[in-house]
């Protein structure tokens, strides 16, 4: 895998071509823009087509980063945060009409968790570090993943039925990321 150093908008770019490759990602965290690129893609071109996105990506970790200064962990033991997370997957599933074949809870490095087609519902074990809004808001987003396995704007309006103010929740899920890493949460469970 190739790899390049830029800067985007005061912040470091990472561009990295895979050659077996046909995705497309990209990452803004509140210290670095990554974008992971088949072979032959022109990032130049990408980031001038998505410009004004990733500008607002980067604003909003800028928020995220500052609002973490001033967040508080406080972890629930993982038998509390289990008893929670059966609770709330409950009467999402039953309120949705949503079939959970199982829970499953693992410490994951790049989200919060995961729906798969097999109807199995991952969640980060970090989230027991969180409030219930934030720990209920990734529940349903994740439910709703059910109905559209995409981030589409579909999505979105099946999310919005159930919650309010989802930007702002997304804000705060990232800024309970930051809080975990600058606090060295993250490296004392994942090597």
């Amino acid at each position: 895998m190739k790899r390049k150093v830029a800067s985007f908008y005061k912040k470091r770019m990472v561009i990295f071509e895979k050659k077996n490759s046909s995705n497309i990602r990209i990452e803004v965290s509140h210290h670095l823009v990554k974008m992971v690129l088949p072979s032959g893609i022109d990032y130049k071109e990408l980031v001038r087509k998505h410009m004004r996105w990733l500008k607002d990506k980067i604003n909003v970790q800028k928020e995220a980063f500052e609002i973490s200064k001033s967040l508080k962990l406080t972890p629930k033991s993982e038998e509390v945060f289990l008893g929670m997370v059966k609770e709330i997957v409950l009467d999402y599933s039953e309120k949705l009409d949503v079939p959970v074949k199982s829970i499953r809870l693992r410490y994951m490095k790049t989200k919060w968790g995961s729906w798969s087609t097999k109807n199995i519902l991952t969640l980060n074990k970090f989230l027991r570090f969180l409030p219930e809004k934030l720990i209920r808001y990734v529940i349903l987003h994740e439910l709703t993943h059910f109905f559209e396995p995409f981030h589409t704007e579909e999505f979105y309006n099946l999310l919005e039925r159930h919650i309010e103010n989802v930007p702002q929740l997304e804000k705060m899920l990232s800024a309970y990321w930051i809080k975990l890493e600058r606090s060295g949460v993250v490296r004392k469970f994942i090597s």
